[in-house]
């Protein structure tokens, strides 16, 4: 049975009730989806920075991105360091989205719930739909929190986007950096200019079988040839009854020198840090040797094989091209 958040039916009722309103007013006809503010968080002070999509004409939608690494996702699609159209977009996106959409795009969950409320509408991009997304997970329906936040973004989005049309320079800063926030003080909504919160994307940090790494540090192995490795994302999605689906990753070792691959683990998100190593040792293991050099396939894959790396005297490093991997992951990119 697949995870469906329990929110109370009041809840969406008022979140409706605000996407309705903010569709009245059309605000993308004279708003970019470059143009930013913020709206702080009174539950837990964190700030989606909200930008409005449609002036193209082909989508209408509202997204909130949350938090520092949230609007970082939202900078790298915008200056095209992830293309927008791309798989990796969903993957890397942190944020609240309210969309309007043709009734056919809904799902049965989303349609029952309009009628539960007794809402009707009708034409093509006119269906609100609201969705949750998180960095590595399929897009999802709302928690409680996060219906909640959404309805205040919304309520003031049509607080903010009316006074940008009457002014076109209300968003820009008085100091680089800084963005205008609405914040809840003193019984009421207040402009206020912050920068955002200090983030760096955290490191892995690998769970290693000591016993095991202890008994390859202390054995006779051969330490031969080059082994590439990569912890890639999968574009399928995978369901987890427990919590919302996800797209799993596939860690994959080759020998260079013979381009066979060694080992292939499936794993998810929250599993790499403990699967990645004990694949990669127990493969030692099994090939009765240890390579000379590892060359990693991106950052991820280098924090999570480092420490092993380290304990056996493996020369390791991150490689930009790998001629053996690269092939394997083509011919699998056909079964995707």
């Amino acid at each position: 049975m697949r995870y469906v958040p329990e929110v109370a039916l009041e809840d969406w009722r008022g979140l409706y009730d605000a996407a309705i309103e903010f569709k009245k007013l059309k605000s993308w006809e004279w708003m970019y989806d470059s143009e930013i503010f913020g709206v702080k968080n009174p539950a837990d002070g964190e700030i989606g920075y909200c930008c409005i999509m449609g002036n193209l004409g082909e989508f209408f939608a509202l997204a909130a991105y949350q938090g520092t690494e949230g609007l970082i996702s939202h900078q790298r699609i915008m200056v095209g360091d992830i293309p927008e159209e791309s798989i990796e977009s969903i993957w890397v996106q942190k944020c609240l989205m309210a969309s309007f959409e043709d009734r056919e795009q809904l799902d049965n969950r989303d349609r029952n719930l309009i009628r539960q409320l007794g809402l009707k509408f009708r034409g093509r991009g006119e269906w609100p739909c609201f969705r949750s997304y998180r960095p590595g997970f399929f897009p999802w329906y709302l928690t409680s929190g996060e219906v909640r936040f959404l309805t205040l973004v919304l309520q003031q989005a049509v607080q903010v986007t009316p006074r940008v049309r009457e002014n076109h320079h209300l968003l820009d800063p008085p100091e680089p950096g800084k963005h205008l926030v609405r914040v809840f003080q003193d019984g009421d909504w207040q402009d206020s200019w912050q920068p955002p919160a200090p983030w760096e994307k955290p490191t892995l940090q690998p769970i290693l079988d000591q016993t095991l790494l202890d008994e390859l540090a202390n054995s006779e192995m051969p330490h031969r040839g080059t082994w590439e490795l990569g912890c890639i994302r999968l574009p399928s999605v995978v369901e987890d009854k427990d919590d919302r689906p996800f797209y799993p990753y596939v860690f994959l070792m080759v020998d260079q020198g013979s381009g066979l691959v060694l080992g292939v683990n499936i794993c998810a998100p929250k599993e790499i840090v403990i699967k990645v190593p004990a694949s990669l040792m127990e493969t030692f293991q099994q090939t009765g040797s240890i390579p000379s050099r590892l060359l990693a396939a991106n950052e991820d894959t280098f924090a999570l094989v480092k420490p092993i790396a380290d304990a056996l005297h493996i020369r390791l490093r991150h490689a930009q091209r790998l001629r053996a991997l690269e092939p394997v992951l083509e011919h699998m990119a056909r079964f995707w």
